[in-house]
């Protein structure tokens, strides 16, 4: 990981794991620009049968692991919600590099319970509000228990048989980032990223539109501090970790000198003015639906 510059062979494939709340959505769509169809695919792990649309084929881990070599050989990314370990799957003497994006622990916790507590569809809308769970209350379970961590790791949640991750576990993580991560983002600095992830992949369109937001949501400072206390033990790993890539990411960036920071800087004021101009088009497309009705 953060080898330094970022070294990546065109040959490899690239594994976007995605971590609930830390920007992954927007970060799959990015990539959806980049991507033709038939050079990626979703896998959706936690579903038994995924859905399709046409402009994106949907496979569960099941139906993944059965395609054929010829099948997986055009793909040029996988975007995902398994952890750590879907280059086990790919045919023999297939490289891949992954790419992640974390955040800091406290922030995602509030996020993610505020998140689930706006989708009632949702099963786990339906069993926190059975259970009256708080903020406070959830971390007492594993999904809200160093999350990050057990992604990078690779622990697989099958059958509820989670185990809770360890600080021994931590070298491991650490490794893995070492020997298969092409980059680990920091979802704070995430305009940086794409720059990186552009400068590195050679992504033609980085433009976007923040995705899945959780709006109805108070902030950090707003939760009282015994709560925000709590969250933190209960996902200190996922703190250590977060520490970790944060310092690496440091590293990385400040290596690209004040070139990159321009790049930056200059890809935030054409962003801006991409969504200004994006707006501006639902706005005429609306007017122009209120024509036709009154015609």
């Amino acid at each position: 990981m953060h080898a330094l510059p970022l070294q990546y062979n065109p040959h490899d494939m690239i594994i976007f794991i995605h971590v609930p709340k830390t920007a992954g959505t927007t970060m799959a769509s990015i990539i959806r620009q980049n991507y033709p169809p038939e050079h990626r695919l979703r896998v959706a792990y936690y579903h038994a049968q995924a859905p399709n649309t046409k402009a994106e084929t949907i496979l569960n881990r099941h139906d993944f692991e059965q395609l054929s070599s010829d099948q997986k050989q055009p793909l040029r990314i996988i975007l995902s919600d398994m952890p750590f370990g879907m280059h086990k799957m790919l045919p023999q003497g297939a490289k891949a590099r992954y790419l992640t994006s974390l955040r800091h622990p406290v922030d995602r916790i509030i996020s993610y319970y505020y998140y689930i507590r706006s989708r009632p569809e949702s099963e786990a809308y339906q069993e926190m509000t059975a259970q009256n769970a708080s903020l406070e209350d959830v971390t007492e379970a594993l999904d809200f228990q160093n999350s990050q961590t057990r992604k990078l790791l690779g622990i697989e949640k099958i059958a509820g048989k989670d185990r809770p991750v360890t600080l021994d576990d931590i070298d491991q993580v650490k490794q893995n980032l070492a020997d298969y991560f092409l980059f680990a983002g920091v979802s704070k600095r995430f305009d940086e990223s794409l720059v990186l992830m552009k400068q590195t992949l050679g992504w033609p369109n980085i433009f976007y539109t923040r995705r899945n937001v959780t709006r109805k949501r108070p902030t950090v400072t707003q939760i009282a501090e015994e709560t925000r206390q709590k969250i933190a033990a209960a996902n200190a790993i996922d703190m250590q970790l977060y520490d970790y890539v944060s310092d690496h990411f440091d590293a990385l960036v400040r290596q690209q000198g004040e070139p990159f920071q321009h790049k930056v800087r200059q890809f935030q004021r054409l962003n801006a003015l991409y969504n200004r101009m994006r707006m501006a088009r639902q706005r005429l497309g609306q007017v122009k639906r209120r024509v036709v009705q009154l015609v």
